[in-house]
Parts: C-alpha cells; structure tokens; sequence
C-alpha cells in the first residue's frame, strides 16, 4: 500500500469592528492588464479618478501603466474595502476611461500579496 501523505495548512481569521477599521483601508491598487474604451490610456501616467464600488463617488487618484499593460494606482485618500477579483473603472470628468480587474492592494491583510505582484 502505498504511503498516505497529507499537508496542514495555517489559516488566520482577523475579525475586526466598525467601518473605519484599518484593515479594510488601502491608498494603492494593482489591477491586471487594463481595457481602455479608446483602445490605449490617454498617457503612460495620468490624473485621473476611479471607482472601485458601485455607486462609490469619483475618488481622485494616479494612474500609472506597468510595461504588462497591468496599473497601479495610487489614491489621493485612503478607499475603504478595495478588493482583490473586483473592478476599478477609471474616469476623466464624465468620461469613462477604462477599467481593470484589481490584483492586489495594499491594504494591511493583502500587503504581501500586494508587494508579490509589485515585484512582477
């Protein structure tokens, strides 16, 4: 009979109270490689503001496009529960820009997560 092997893995619940707490909150995004609705981004780096929430208010940020077509933005403020699998849609005034699937924040739970893909 062959040998049964088997792996543990270490799983950490943080549970934590209240809107405001800090472990929801991140100032920067890493989404995966961006669709622009005019086929490119208006230009390598941009000012420009984003949701990450439907029906969140236009929140001010920085864009910059990595060399894999992936962005990484940085907020003006920090932005509540920006989740990794969700979407950030980025416009200019009314104009919708584009948008992308976020890889990463830097959200203190998700920071190794985020500095992983920061290095790729």
């Amino acid at each position: 009979m062959p040998a049964s092997s088997f792996t543990q893995k270490r799983s950490v619940l943080t549970i934590d109270q209240g809107v405001d707490s800090p472990y929801l909150m991140s100032m920067r995004l890493l989404s995966e490689p961006a669709h622009w609705i005019a086929g490119a981004p208006p230009a390598r780096e941009f000012e420009c503001t984003a949701q990450t929430r439907y029906r969140q208010p236009d929140q001010a940020c920085h864009a910059s496009m990595r060399d894999d077509g992936s962005l990484l933005i940085d907020f003006d403020a920090p932005q509540r529960a920006v989740t990794p699998g969700q979407s950030v849609v980025l416009y200019l005034g009314d104009e919708c820009l584009g948008g992308a699937v976020i890889a990463a924040t830097d959200a203190p739970l998700e920071r190794s997560g985020f500095d992983r893909h920061l290095i790729h």
